[in-house]
């Protein structure tokens, strides 16, 4: 016997169940298990809870569909397609095959609104932690402790930037890269390093030259000798990653690369038993009125 107390099935789908138990198992070939909570104001259709923290059990005053509490993680998604790996860029299909971890919307009226796919990675190759419309945050407390949100400047491409300061003595300077930022970018004559430098003293104007991964020379005009400091930003192109399947992620080769759209989805039909919801009709059958009745959404749509 399968190491279940109910192990349950239906639509002529054949029953499976963990072989290290579980407990229940339940099988459908459509939807597995459904489950819905009546109380609008903080109903939660599915609460799940790991690692035995029964005297942690927590759900959203507001209710929610599915409620999760783990010691360490309370929901967990994995996705196992293996998506199209080609090395090819700003592709539609790239974006639109991009499988990930998680995925959530907001909708109005049945209609995506802004949505985020966690854990990604196209059909191109590329790894991306979130993506979706919108912008992206933090959030701090203004000088009344009110939370207020900054927003993230972002790019057409991938880039990384540190900071720094320098000094020129007697008209020169020459700066060494961060050997770890220096690690995971490309310079070359297609990425060129970014420098900008803001002098922090009087002199004739300084320009840059040398310019690598390593590093870079800060030099004063017409052959001037004045020893002044400096502060200067540094932007270039994320290096490329191998991936542990063997593929390449090519960040660098990244500019205003297409995205995925919303998910299709589908509205279900349901109905609500009557009042004597275990009462059978003439067939035998428990008698039901339809409360809900839904047709396809239609597909949208990057």
């Amino acid at each position: 016997m399968p190491p279940v107390p109910v192990l349950r099935y239906g639509n002529n789908a054949a029953g499976t169940y963990l072989v290290n138990g579980s407990g229940s198992a339940i099988n459908g070939n459509g939807i597995g298990d459904f489950a819905i909570a009546k109380t609008v104001a903080s109903g939660v259709g599915v609460v799940g809870v790991g690692n035995n923290l029964i005297a942690s059990i927590f759900t959203p005053a507001r209710g929610c569909g599915v409620a999760g509490t783990g010691a360490q993680y309370g929901v967990m998604g994995f996705a196992t397609t293996t998506v199209n790996t080609l090395e090819t860029n700003n592709s539609a299909a790239n974006g639109a095959g991009a499988s990930s971890g998680g995925y959530f919307e907001v909708q109005n009226a049945g209609i995506g609104q802004t949505w985020a796919y966690v854990g990604v990675r196209d059909a191109g190759g590329i790894n991306r932690k979130i993506i979706g419309p919108g912008t992206v945050n933090t959030i701090v407390n203004d000088l009344d402790g009110d939370r207020v949100a900054l927003s993230c400047p972002e790019a057409p491409e991938n880039l990384f930037q540190d900071y720094g300061a320098g000094q020129l003595v007697n008209g020169r300077a020459h700066v060494t890269i961060d050997p770890i930022f220096a690690k995971n970018i490309v310079v070359n004559e297609k990425h060129p390093l970014r420098v900008f430098v803001q002098l922090e003293g009087d002199c004739a104007g300084v320009y840059v030259t040398n310019k690598t991964a390593q590093g870079f020379d800060v030099i004063e005009l017409n052959g001037g000798n004045s020893s002044v400091p400096f502060s200067f930003t540094i932007t270039a192109n994320r290096a490329d990653e191998v991936n542990p399947d063997g593929s390449i992620a090519r960040y660098s080769e990244e500019r205003f690369p297409y995205a995925p759209g919303p998910q299709p989805t589908v509205l279900q039909e349901s109905r609500e038993l009557d009042d004597a919801a275990m009462r059978k009709d003439d067939r035998g059958t428990p008698a039901a009125t339809p409360v809900a009745l839904g047709a396809k959404a239609p597909k949208r749509g990057r």
